[in-house]
């Protein structure tokens, strides 16, 4: 098998991704963008969320998107690795 320096090794992983990416369509680009999205914010809690929303819109989309979220009457809450759950 062919060692590769640090640098081929960091390329190699650049021009893959490349790759892979040139071969998804839209809605693979779309879903595979909002899964790596909803991983990194798994990692917030609720007030670095809400800090981090406001920062990159406003404050008004933040209490739309509030409102919006507490006014669903059949929220599931979905833990990692755990089958949904209905939350009351």
């Amino acid at each position: 098998m062919t060692q590769l320096n640090p640098a081929q090794f960091q390329e190699i992983k650049v021009r893959y991704a490349e790759l892979i990416v040139d071969n998804m369509d839209e809605d693979s680009l779309v879903k595979f963008a909002e899964d790596v999205i909803k991983r990194n914010l798994d990692r917030r809690t609720e007030s670095e969320l809400m800090e981090e929303i406001e920062a990159n819109f406003d404050s008004i989309i933040l209490e739309s998107l509030l409102d919006d979220v507490k006014n669903v009457r059949h929220l599931k809450l979905i833990r990692p690795n755990k089958p949904p759950q209905s939350v009351s």
